[in-house]
């Protein structure tokens, strides 16, 4: 059970590690991103857009595929994303002076999103944060720290959420207070947008 748990946690830890590691490189200039789990996510979905796209240009046919296009194409794609959303925040906070926690906040919420499930023909969205995807044999398997489908969402509630985390983020300087109140805000920010959607 140790060797099975230490096994899962070294490959999901070495994504937190860069992550981590450039936060510090980040701070080193003065600036702090709390965009770094967005700019993540956004890469994570560019790998896989990438994959996607190069496995429809071959058909979905094994036989057709290239092994060096098929991981290069999903990481160029990957860091692409990732370049793009890094370069966005620094237009906002060095060209344009935004504020660098609203703006951190804003990419992070942005790269978490949504899930659309196909069932039975119709679409169904749910709001998505943390966790990761798994595919294997024809099965995905998404694993998320909180999964709501849009007509489970109280959208009055999410708002109230949000202005609620809004009020602490503006008026505390308690470090904790602080951390709590912007993954309340996330979360919020991303349930309205997907309650919109119902």
């Amino acid at each position: 059970m140790i060797t099975a748990f230490i096994s899962s946690a070294i490959p999901l830890g070495v994504p937190l590690l860069f992550g981590s590691t450039g936060e510090i490189i980040t701070e080193k200039s003065g600036h702090l991103n709390l965009g770094i789990p967005g700019i993540m996510y956004a890469g994570g979905i560019g790998g896989v857009i990438g994959a996607f796209l190069y496995e429809s240009a071959c058909g979905n046919v094994i036989e057709n595929m290239n092994p060096f296009w098929a991981i290069f194409i999903p990481l160029i794609c990957s860091i692409a994303c990732s370049v793009l959303m890094g370069l966005i925040y620094s237009f906002m906070t060095v060209t344009l002076r935004a504020n660098q926690n609203v703006t951190g906040l804003a990419i992070t919420t942005l790269g978490i999103g949504r899930a659309r499930i196909k069932q039975q023909g119709k679409n169904r969205f749910a709001a998505v944060s943390g966790g990761f995807v798994t595919i294997a044999q024809g099965e995905v398997k998404l694993i998320a720290i909180t999964f709501e489908f849009a007509e489970n969402i109280d959208l009055e509630r999410a708002k109230r959420a949000r202005d609620n985390a809004n009020s602490i983020l503006s008026s505390t300087k308690d470090k904790k207070a602080i951390e709590l109140a912007k993954i309340k805000l996330q979360r919020a920010l991303s349930r309205i947008r997907v309650a919109e959607l119902k």
